[in-house]
């Protein structure tokens, strides 16, 4: 709970913040804005990060005048599953089963260092559809800024459709899964009652929406979970129906650059996705879209 304890010649503040999901003994600071604030109002001499998480990425970001200090302590995430599982499993067959988890990060990581798609103090806004590809965007997205730099915020953004069911999850399972990711979530709203919809006016709608949200929340980067072989189809779509070979970048900036679309799981096979959502039960969802079959992308 938040609370503020007065001690000799200062005092504890306390901030709630949730439980780690892979050990219960520690928390940690998810949000930043918090901890900002708490740190603003104190006005310190001198600002201490004293854990290579969150906390001290925090007080980087920390715009005030202090002097700030790093102390790092020997907590290394890579111990977890040698602590978890030592006595029942040996050190080298921990170390392979863990293995296919790092090489996902390793992999998203080059798309992210290689087309500079992430910067100190980002807000992402990521687009969750419920499919494969988004939702193993999200937590990959989630993990990975608890093991490489630069520090960013990550808010999760679904659209739902009204009067148009095309298989999208129910919104309580999402909202449900957005809680167990322990990010912020919003759920936005388009009606399509009455329109005649096809792929064009369904994908315009919808990126309507995530970029009126991502910007109405401060999100100054949008994730997309375009993989690999959207990427190879859609430059295939390109060079045939429109006589250009053109294929959708990893790192776009629109309206100025107030906003930065990037696809960060450029690298990425669609079985590779599928494999990871399966192994870390995510709820994923099919599209059961009439177009999903019949459209040029299917054709090609």
């Amino acid at each position: 709970e938040d609370r503020v304890e007065m001690r000799d010649g200062g005092k504890l503040i306390w901030v709630d913040t949730p439980q780690l999901p892979f050990d219960k003994n520690y928390r940690m600071f998810w949000g930043a804005k918090k901890v900002l604030d708490l740190i603003d109002a104190e006005k310190p001499d001198v600002l201490e990060g004293s854990s290579p998480w969150r906390g001290g990425w925090i007080a980087r970001r920390w715009q005030g005048p202090a002097v700030k200090m790093l102390f790092m302590h020997a907590d290394p995430v890579a111990v977890y599953p040698q602590t978890l599982l030592t006595g029942k499993l040996s050190p080298e067959r921990i170390d392979s089963l863990f293995e296919w988890y790092w090489s996902y990060l390793r992999k998203l990581n080059r798309a992210v260092s290689i087309y500079g798609l992430l910067a100190a103090g980002d807000r992402v806004a990521v687009a969750v559809s419920g499919g494969k590809d988004s939702l193993a965007l999200l937590r990959l997205l989630r993990d990975r800024r608890e093991f490489f730099p630069p520090p960013y915020e990550v808010v999760a953004l679904h659209v739902a459709y009204s009067g148009w069911e095309v298989g999208a999850p129910p919104r309580e399972v999402l909202a449900e899964h957005f809680g167990r990711e322990v990010v912020p979530y919003e759920i936005l709203e388009v009606d399509l009652s009455g329109e005649a919809v096809d792929c064009f006016r369904c994908s315009w709608l919808r990126r309507k929406a995530l970029f009126s949200a991502a910007q109405r929340l401060g999100c100054n980067k949008l994730a997309l979970a375009h993989n690999l072989e959207d990427i190879a189809e859609t430059t295939l779509l390109n060079l045939l129906e429109h006589g250009r070979l053109e294929r959708p970048e990893p790192c776009t900036e629109l309206f100025g650059g107030r906003l930065t679309l990037i696809r960060p799981v450029v690298f990425f096979t669609a079985h590779e996705l599928r494999r990871f959502c399966r192994v870390c039960g995510l709820p994923v969802y099919e599209s059961t879209c009439p177009h999903h079959y019949t459209s040029q992308r299917a054709q090609i």
